[in-house]
Formats: structure tokens, sequence, C-alpha cells
């Protein structure tokens, strides 16, 4: 069974942990380098 994991949102408040607005962070951060952040490390898959 997967754990469900929280956060604190800025505001204080509880929110489910989403995945998806992490990778799009770091895609956004990695943008016009020369590498792909989210195969080097194949947690995100």
């Amino acid at each position: 069974m997967a754990k469900r994991y929280r956060v604190i949102k800025r505001n204080g408040e509880p929110a489910s942990l989403d995945i998806s607005k992490i990778r799009k962070v770091i895609q956004w951060a990695a943008e016009g380098l020369a590498i792909n952040p989210l195969e080097q490390t194949g947690v995100w898959r």
C-alpha cells in the first residue's frame, strides 16, 4: 500500500503531495540546459 504524504502549503493549509508539480518546477528550472534532470535520477518515474 502506497503511503500518502501531506505537505503544508504557504497559507498553512495541509494538502496531498503532488509529484507532478515538483516535476514541472524541475523541468522549468532545467530549461535551456543540455540535460534532462528527470532522466538523471530515475526517481521520478
